[in-house]
């Protein structure tokens, strides 16, 4: 079975494209920018607003190109960085209707609506050709569009139908509310209508470009690559047949069955959990995730644990690990990955939930250089620092956490200087 065999074809997941919208972060999104729109309202103003919809939009087609079926995390990487990218899509759309505009008005009357057809059909692909590469030329490139129009096949019909669906059912919505809201409400509303089906159809988009990938020429989404290593041991047709047939429910028992016949075998979990992602089954993974994690830490897989816990956090299902031996190996794999904060909220309050742990002293050792080193929150780092001398006073790192608040406190006391 290949990799491609264990997408959930897209037309067995239309309810989870409406859904999709409706997740948390997507939702809180949306919110945000209605109260927005509503408090520091205008016609500039809106239109960033605009941006940021299409900016999340786009976060929202790469992490599923990607295998992630969840919204991205509000996090200050996603809402603040790599703000052309809207921007290019806005100038890819100019050069594209202006190219049109003149085309159609030089060519015959009578391949004047067939050429306009085949130029609406084509928008998705434009899209798709942005976001996936990020290179303005490559949008650009007829050939490109025709290339994943035509490398999809009839499916590329099916998924464009369903976003008319999608635009129509939208532009009905706001045409029936907007005689019966407030008219200080109507533009907030559009904005968060708009933002609903943005990231709707983003989604739809970039889950067809996973689903096609090798018929596109991209590779397999990592959430997916290593669940071919196994296939002849865990071999299944009845769950191949689940999945080809889109019965998420019944592959879903299938592994289970699989996992209590060997419940020690981490590769079925593991295959449990890459399939519950793929599908975006996020309510089971937020039961499934802990257990996962538990069971990688103990077998001090802390690559794989960590994967877990940043992919939960990600959901915004951030669990809090129960065995204190690993949060330290945990941590510094967070932190050699660069995701210091991940790393810095998963050591928050381990004092409160683990009173008097002698582990406390080296969790907050690497709290406290994280905040220094890769944070730049000296004061912060200073802090923990503090506490640890105060409430462990004879543990064995307390020359190293002296010697490190020393070189803080130096540094703190030089700044005005430079």
């Amino acid at each position: 079975m290949d990799i491609t065999a264990k997408i959930t074809p897209f037309w067995n997941r239309i309810p989870s494209f409406f859904l999709y919208g409706l997740r948390p972060n997507a939702l809180i999104l949306a919110g945000i920018l209605f109260a927005a729109s509503y408090v520091f309202g205008g016609p500039l103003i809106n239109l960033v607003y605009y941006v940021v919809i299409i900016k999340y939009a786009s976060e929202a087609l790469q992490h599923t190109v990607q295998g992630d079926l969840s919204p991205p995390a509000l996090s200050a990487e996603v809402i603040n960085e790599n703000f052309e990218l809207p921007f290019k899509l806005f100038i890819v759309y100019l050069c594209y209707f202006y190219a049109l505009s003149h085309l159609l008005g030089t060519v015959p009357s009578l391949l004047a609506i067939p050429l306009l057809i085949v130029a609406i059909l084509l928008l998705p692909a434009v899209v798709i050709s942005l976001v996936v590469t990020e290179e303005i030329g490559h949008a650009l490139n007829p050939l490109n569009w025709i290339k994943i129009a035509f490398s999809i096949g009839w499916p590329y019909l099916i998924m464009f139908l369903f976003l008319m669906l999608f635009g129509l059912i939208k532009t009905e919505v706001f045409s029936t509310l907007i005689t019966r809201i407030p008219v200080n409400f109507v533009m907030p509303f559009w904005l968060a209508v708009d933002a609903y089906f943005m990231f709707v159809m983003f989604h739809l988009m970039g889950y067809v470009t996973m689903q096609y990938h090798e018929e596109l020429g991209g590779e397999a989404p990592e959430v997916l690559i290593d669940d071919t290593q196994h296939e002849d041991e865990y071999a299944s047709p009845r769950l191949q047949r689940f999945i080809e047939e889109g019965n998420t429910t019944a592959a879903i028992g299938e592994i289970s069955s699989m996992i209590q016949d060997n419940p020690q075998d981490l590769e079925l979990r593991r295959r449990m959990y890459v399939f519950l992602m793929s599908n975006g089954e996020n309510e089971r993974l937020q039961r499934f995730a802990p257990h996962y994690f538990g069971m990688l830490t103990e077998q001090k897989r802390y690559e794989d644990a960590a994967t877990v816990y940043h992919d939960s956090h990600e959901r915004g299902d951030a669990f809090i690990p129960e065995t204190t031996s690993h949060y330290l190996a945990i941590m510094q794999v967070l932190r050699r990955r660069r995701m210091g904060k991940q790393a810095v909220l998963l050591a928050q309050g381990f004092h409160k939930r683990f009173p008097n742990d002698p582990r406390t002293p080296e969790v907050y050792l690497e709290m406290a250089k994280i905040l220094s080193e890769d944070l730049q929150r000296d004061e912060l780092a200073k802090n923990t620092l503090a506490f640890l001398l105060k409430g462990f006073p004879d543990d064995v790192l307390i020359p190293e956490v002296k010697q490190f608040l020393g070189i803080l406190s130096n540094l703190t006391n030089a700044a005005p200087a430079n």
